[in-house]
């Protein structure tokens, strides 16, 4: 049905947002350490 098309539709915004978040987070802790 429709829902399941919107559903599918969003998976890679999902996913996108999830990395994005993901990294700079890690970017951060990088900047905060200063080290590695």
């Amino acid at each position: 049905g429709e829902g399941a098309a919107i559903a599918v539709a969003m998976i890679p915004f999902l996913l996108a947002a999830i990395l994005f978040s993901y990294f700079g987070l890690q970017r951060r802790k990088w900047q905060q350490g200063g080290g590695d």
